[in-house]
């Protein structure tokens, strides 16, 4: 068992969902859809000043970037990756920062795994921060949150006393409550969540949602009311491990969602690593093989044609151009999660990386028509 990945012991800038959600708008821009030059990838290794492994990763615009990830360590640049500023949250030294998300350069919410569960937020780009949220219970341990764009949102943890854990809040992140367990599918034995890059809920707008799992069982639970009621759907992806399953959920235009994932413990394993929906969620599809194998983050690349996805994992990273059907591997190095850049104009799509060690990465993508 892996503790960063278990279940039980186990944003995104909110720009760029939702651009990912609606693109094109920026990107690769122009008339009709653009194509990334693959063969074109630039990729600069960025230096931060941390050696905390990076879990969370959001992105407000091109020039500025938040991470979170062990030690209580956040960082962001206000330059595009070129300087960083990095802190720990006092008092959480010891605690890992997983997910991370953006209401405006300066105000950031991150997600504290582990027991007790914790977010905390600041509003002057980490000189204060002020818990907002806490959970004291053995097993509390909070995977990953998302917002809709009227500032509601959710936070998705592992069962506790039979019953999955989720928060909504009413409030752009600042007031949250707990849903009543009857309002969600019962958990299968040893389902659970991981938090691996944040990337476990999706908010679109209109009250949908949907939530992957892992673990014991591999499924997909949606909703269509803001979190009122939820609906679970089987998914081919691997589980019956601690350390199978879904690890990443994308939702793209219309009813296209994406999975990826597969064991965390065998990352070559490329069966049950990648699955797509083009009916919002309910029938899931296997991906052709072969599959890309373990991957912990999947975005789509705004302004691109529909379809147009990007995986990445410590084993590596994989694209999709035809909303997850097919995969192909490309020759970049490993690491945890991911954020696009909202705007970039019309000479590509660049994506914000991050990993072991404090590896950060800026990769930029050229766009052909």
């Amino acid at each position: 068992m892996l503790e960063a990945f278990q279940p039980n012991a186990l944003r995104r800038a909110t720009w760029a969902l939702a651009l990912t959600l609606v693109a094109p708008l920026w990107g690769c821009v122009g008339p009709g859809h653009a194509l990334p030059k693959w063969e074109s990838l630039r990729m600069t290794s960025l230096v931060t000043g941390t050696e905390a492994s990076l879990r969370g990763i959001a992105a407000w615009d091109a020039q500025v970037i938040w991470a979170s990830g062990s030690a209580g360590t956040y960082l962001h640049t206000t330059d595009g990756g070129e300087s960083w500023t990095v802190g720990q949250i006092p008092g959480l030294e010891q605690r890992d920062l997983r997910d991370i998300h953006l209401f405006g350069p300066r105000r950031a919410l991150v997600l504290v795994v582990g027991s007790p569960a914790e977010l905390w937020l600041t509003n002057d780009a980490g000189l204060h921060w002020e818990l907002i949220h806490r959970l004291e219970h053995p097993d509390a341990f909070m995977d990953s949150m998302d917002f809709w764009p009227n500032g509601q949102g959710l936070c998705f943890g592992d069962p506790i006393e039979g019953a999955f854990t989720l928060w909504r809040s009413d409030h752009s992140g600042r007031n949250w409550s707990g849903l009543p367990a009857e309002s969600l599918p019962a958990p299968r034995d040893k389902e659970a969540g991981f938090a691996a890059s944040g990337t476990l809920v999706r908010c679109l707008a209109g009250g949908r949602a949907m939530i992957a799992t892992g673990g014991g069982a591999a499924r997909v639970l949606v909703t269509q009311d803001y979190g009122d009621t939820w609906s679970a759907y089987e998914t081919p992806m691997a589980q019956g491990g601690a350390a199978t399953g879904s690890f990443s959920l994308g939702l793209g235009m219309g009813s296209q969602a994406l999975l990826v994932g597969g064991d965390y413990t065998d990352p070559e394993r490329r069966t049950g690593s990648a699955a797509y929906s083009s009916d919002a969620g309910r029938t899931w599809r296997p991906s052709a093989e072969p599959q890309p194998g373990y991957r912990s983050c999947i975005q789509a690349l705004p302004g691109c044609a529909p379809g147009t996805w990007l995986a990445v994992g410590k084993g590596g990273a994989s694209l999709t151009e035809d909303g997850g059907v097919h995969w192909r591997d490309l020759n970049l190095d490993g690491h945890y999660c991911m954020a696009f850049a909202p705007s970039m104009g019309p000479a590509g799509c660049t994506a914000f990386l991050a990993g072991a060690n404090g590896r950060m990465s800026r990769l930029e993508i050229p766009c052909v028509r």
